[in-house]
């Protein structure tokens, strides 16, 4: 049998939908009536020989439930974008545990528009989350934006940077990769010769590179950052907080003076943005450094809006060969609390696992089991190393306190109230530490997602709160 095409045509554009077999009149009728109360201006409804030059052809089974009724919301979704938008719908990939990269971005609108408003307006900015939410994935779509408006980034990977040196090395190398920038950067009268050297370039090696300019550190800082403003460029510094919270403990000194060179870089005009995998501004502050960091704008990236976070879960389902029922639908969300697409990637990966081990049939009482056997069993110990204490870099004495603080948190279902936390972090520091449990929870905020309400701290994200309550080892750090 012929396939049915039927058309939807608007600005010239045609979305056509292929129905292949099978009693289709039912199906017309009701495509053809979501189409025109999508209230799309010009809409002509038509039955197609052949689809028209370059229109957009979908199958029927895209915009089915597994019941085979039609998905409204999604049809909807997609004719809208195209007709009136010219949008082709995208097809998102699943990466579970990896970052996301160009339109597979999912939603971000506002943080996006925050982030790039305060960088126009010349106030830079700690682009604040717990590790996995995003950050790294919104720097790269605020990169191209910026791009487009004839902004040069400059974006090192300062996360290995022991030092100021280390740091400062990681900046100028980067800078020399950038084409708009290079020929600037290297007529600066640099320390010992700079990047006027012939052996400094894009190829050079960070530790020849960091043993030239050791010696002048502070001209070096002047004049990079300094360069960077008058060049208008924005500096992108993924991973900062994970340089610095490293240094802190260890190198207080050095950790000053980079929070000193950064700071002052900020006074000369320099933009930047300071992000991380984990708590910064908390983290600055509980060293006696708030100084440093208090003329920074904060962006806070949450999980996202319920409502887009259901439409995440079902472009992924569908994209990955499910077609999810309502109901299974309703069973992701009540796993995942508030969504964070790290989470959504990692439970539509678990329902693709059942799915090739021959499971077709896909119910509530599936979703649950994925979620628990899979995700919050051994199968997803991948997805929560970056939740384990010891990758927090808190000082040795005091993570013990902020582990029985968590605990504490994952296993009271109404919250934690703040004397209790007292009590139990209070019980595994020394006596002369008693008196820091709020400056640890204030740290341990930033990097676990906590939030208070009504006096009682929960962790926003059930997907991690639900594995801590497990009350593994392993994850506790031991």
């Amino acid at each position: 049998m012929k396939p049915l095409l039927l058309g939807y045509g608007a600005g010239g554009r045609w979305f056509v939908i292929r129905l292949d077999g099978g009693p289709r009149g039912p199906f017309v009728e009701r495509l053809n009536g979501i189409a025109r109360q999508a209230g799309i201006v010009g809409l002509s409804v038509d039955l197609l020989a052949e689809p028209p030059t370059e229109a957009l052809v979908q199958r029927l089974a895209d915009y089915l439930y597994s019941d085979n009724t039609v998905n409204e919301g999604r049809l909807t979704r997609h004719l809208t974008g195209f007709l009136a938008r010219s949008e082709i719908p995208h097809r998102y990939d699943l990466r579970p545990g990896a970052p996301v990269e160009g339109r597979d971005l999912f939603g971000r609108e506002d943080e996006r528009e925050h982030l790039r408003g305060h960088l126009e307006a010349g106030r830079s900015v700690h682009l604040r989350a717990p590790r996995r939410y995003g950050k790294t994935t919104l720097l790269g779509a605020v990169r191209e934006d910026l791009r487009g408006r004839g902004r040069a980034c400059v974006v090192p990977d300062v996360s290995a940077a022991r030092s100021v040196v280390d740091f400062l090395a990681e900046v100028a190398i980067e800078a020399t990769r950038v084409e708009t920038l290079r020929d600037a950067l290297a007529a600066l009268p640099l320390a010992r010769g700079g990047f006027a050297s012939p052996d400094i370039s894009p190829s050079a090696s960070k530790k020849a590179f960091a043993e030239r300019i050791a010696g002048d550190v502070s001209r070096m800082a002047r004049d990079l950052f300094g360069a960077l403003a008058s060049l208008r460029a924005v500096l992108l510094l993924d991973e900062c907080s994970t340089a610095l919270r490293f240094m802190l403990p260890r190198k207080r000194d050095e950790a000053r003076m980079l929070c000193e060179m950064l700071s002052d870089a900020r006074r000369s005009g320099a933009a930047m943005v300071l992000a991380g995998s984990s708590g910064l501004t908390k983290y600055v502050e509980f060293h006696g450094m708030t100084d440093l960091v208090r003329d920074l704008a904060t962006v806070d990236l949450a999980p996202l809006p319920a409502a887009q976070g259901r439409v995440l879960l079902e472009e992924l389902l569908y994209e990955t060969g499910i077609r999810p029922g309502g109901e299974v639908l309703d069973a992701c969300e009540r796993c995942l609390g508030e969504p964070v697409p790290y989470f959504a990637h990692a439970l539509v990966a678990a329902l693709r696992a059942e799915f090739d081990r021959g499971t077709t049939e896909f119910t509530a009482e599936i979703v649950q089991v994925a979620y628990e056997t899979r995700l919050l069993g051994a199968w997803g110990n991948t997805f929560f190393r970056v939740y384990r204490i010891n990758e927090q870099d808190y000082p040795d004495q005091v993570r013990p306190g902020v582990e029985a603080m968590l605990n504490v948190i994952a296993k009271t279902k109404a919250g934690a109230e703040v004397e209790e936390l007292r009590r139990a972090f209070a019980k595994h520091v020394p006596p002369a530490l008693e008196g820091s449990h709020e400056a640890a929870l204030a740290c341990a905020q930033e990097d676990f997602d906590l939030v208070q309400t009504d006096g009682r701290y929960r962790m926003r994200c059930k997907v991690i709160c639900d594995r801590w309550a497990m009350g593994e080892p392993w994850l506790a750090g031991e």
